[in-house]
């Protein structure tokens, strides 16, 4: 058989175009993240796929800073609470073959679990509607989590604590309900969570560099992670500790997967393409769920859900010590981009989003700075107490001060008071936070009085840990 010079030379074009960006595109890309990643520091490693197919990918700054190992595209990252909606995609498994329902009360997998006598389903762990407290929230979660735990264990270290609310009442971003979730995979489907990860999605789709990680393994490639010496995240100029080191037994179900670029985009593909889940079951993960008070969540099943424009998006971040991950989907245009990290100094949602909605077709405003008179500024000062369930335990204030005609804010959780950061005007009562996503809304009463703060991620909503805006009500001036 013969073949048509002409039509294969068209054919290799064809294929080899359809895998490029524009050199436009490729330039923005560079130079975003040129801005957050310097050549001898820890960096990223973003690739960006169309049609299921990578048409850019690209390593940046360091993976090993002692020995000044540079990044590859092929290198392995903690991809952290992306892993969660691994965690949900298995137990949609087990109700898509009918081994357990959504609606089911997690009780009837976990016996003798305290759920101070409410119903609280499978379906409000995974919503984080659940109202159970968040055990990386505890003050003794970091000196705690530098030794190994079970995972029965850690479901005691939590499950006596009182709720934040009623379930189903309210939203509140929860690890304990997929550690939760992890645990009623394995009682359902008599495998260890790694287990049926393994034989149900990474072996299948051939994600051959995608673990559960543990510490008793050497996984080849890996990348070392690091934390910024000012505690500060999104500062230009950083210096550079090792992280500190936490056992991987406590991410377990919530943040317990390593991976790289390309096992993403595998796995992204047997989603849209219905191998892992019927497209009805998938479409569950990706629809958010609403409060009985008819709010929208912005959050699904292991992922934040949003609309931006007419633009469908799902997306999650990740975070554990020395690493930060970012992945965003949007389904209808088959484009997807994901971020892994190895640095918690830059958060990825700053980075990745502009250059998503970019190339989305829907490119992000930017938020211009502009001055205002220090007589409104006046205004702003003030107290604030943040109305949050998650602060319900330890009560948290914002406090709003001028310095140089500047605006700062600074939170006190109980007695420890973090760093003030500066705020930058958008327009009146709007305001950004420097190299951060965070916007703070300024709110007046009938009369003219700032009253409250609604903080949140400007222009939208696109991150999964601030899905609800947050209100601060002002305290009176005493």
């Amino acid at each position: 058989m013969k073949f048509n010079l002409t039509i294969l030379l068209l054919l290799i074009y064809v294929l080899t175009n359809a895998q490029q960006i524009s050199k436009t595109d490729e330039i923005f890309v560079d130079s975003v993240m040129n801005s957050y990643f310097k050549p001898n520091g820890p960096g990223a490693v973003i690739l960006i796929a169309k049609k299921g197919v990578p048409v850019l990918k690209k390593a940046y700054g360091l993976a090993n800073i002692e020995l000044n190992v540079t990044n590859k595209p092929e290198y392995v990252f903690n991809i952290g609470s992306m892993s969660k909606q691994f965690t949900a995609i298995c137990i949609l498994k087990l109700a898509q073959d009918g081994k357990l329902k959504l609606q089911d009360d997690i009780k009837k997998y976990l016996i003798g679990y305290n759920t101070h006598g409410r119903n609280i389903t499978i379906e409000n762990i995974l919503y984080h509607t659940s109202g159970i407290y968040n055990y990386s929230d505890k003050e003794d979660f970091f000196p705690k989590s530098v030794t190994d735990i079970s995972p029965e264990d850690l479901k005691k270290s939590f499950m006596n604590d009182s709720l934040f609310f009623e379930p189903n009442s309210n939203w509140s971003y929860c690890n304990s309900g997929y550690v939760l979730a992890g645990l009623i995979v394995e009682k359902v489907s008599g495998k260890s969570l790694a287990e049926f990860l393994t034989e149900n999605i990474f072996k299948p789709y051939e994600m051959k560099n995608s673990f559960v990680g543990n510490d008793d393994s050497v996984f080849v490639n890996s990348v070392n992670g690091y934390d910024n010496v000012q505690g500060l995240e999104n500062t230009f100029e950083t210096k550079y500790k090792p992280a500190q080191f936490m056992s991987w037994t406590f991410s377990y179900g919530a943040g317990g997967i390593i991976s790289i670029v390309d096992d993403l985009l595998k796995y992204n593909n047997a989603l849209l393409s219905g191998k892992i889940l019927k497209k009805e079951w998938l479409e569950k993960a990706w629809t958010p769920c609403v409060l009985p008070n008819g709010k929208s969540t912005n959050y699904g099943f292991g992922w934040a859900v949003g609309n931006y424009q007419g633009l469908k998006f799902v997306a999650h971040g990740g975070g554990l010590n020395g690493f930060r991950s970012y992945g965003v989907l949007f389904p209808n245009e088959q484009l997807y981009v994901a971020v892994l990290s190895n640095t918690s100094a830059k958060t990825p949602v700053t980075y990745a989003s502009p250059i998503a909605f970019k190339l989305a077709g829907k490119p992000l405003p930017k938020l211009e700075e502009i001055t205002i008179v220090k007589k409104i500024l006046d205004e702003y000062k003030g107290v604030y107490v943040i109305n949050s369930p998650a602060h319900d335990f330890l009560p948290t204030e914002r406090y709003i001060t001028i310095k140089d005609n500047k605006l700062f804010a600074q939170l006190k959780e109980g007695d420890e008071l973090e760093d003030a950061v500066e705020l930058f005007t958008i327009d009146k009562d709007f305001f950004g936070r420097k190299n951060s996503p965070q916007c703070f809304q300024f709110i007046r009463d009938k009369k003219g009085k700032v009253i409250s703060i609604e903080v949140f991620n400007s222009p939208i909503q696109y991150g999964p840990y601030e899905t609800n805006i947050k209100t601060d009500k002002q305290l009176p001036t005493k």
